[in-house]
């Protein structure tokens, strides 16, 4: 599972950038992960990581699908489409 979408760095356009998230953790209440944007899936290194903090429903869907769920809400993911 990840996300695709034309992302900027520094100034700069990454055309279908690959979007995955790469470490997660958490507890009852709070899930906790990073992402790597990488300018391909093929791509071994990230142009840049991120982390994010978001709530976390022990009832719902599992912590990964919850992660890329919680990012999708963000404007900067707006559009981002499932890999």
């Amino acid at each position: 599972m990840a996300l695709q979408k034309t992302m900027s760095y520094k100034g700069a356009s990454i055309q279908d950038a690959y979007i995955k998230v790469s470490r997660f953790n958490g507890n009852k209440i709070h899930l906790y992960f990073e992402i790597d944007v990488k300018s391909s899936a093929d791509a071994s290194e990230p142009v840049y990581s991120m982390g994010y903090t978001a709530d976390y429903n022990a009832n719902g869907s599992n912590a990964l699908t919850q992660a890329y769920e919680y990012l999708k809400t963000l404007p900067e993911f707006s559009g981002a489409t499932d890999v």
